[in-house]
């Protein structure tokens, strides 16, 4: 999740050499579009549902 999130931000640590065949790839699918990330951690969480229905 952590390298989607970077991936789709246009993070500049995943625009290294190392990176470069991850980024290529997928940078003609994200480029000119607008995308909305969304932080959530789930710490003293046991599943995905509990963190996002939590009131």
């Amino acid at each position: 999740m952590v390298v989607l999130y970077a991936l789709l931000g246009n993070h500049p640590a995943l625009r290294t050499e190392h990176f470069r065949s991850l980024t290529d790839r997928y940078d003609a699918d994200i480029a000119g579009k607008k995308i909305l990330s969304l932080t959530y951690h789930f710490l003293g969480t046991e599943s995905m549902e509990e963190a996002i229905f939590r009131g």
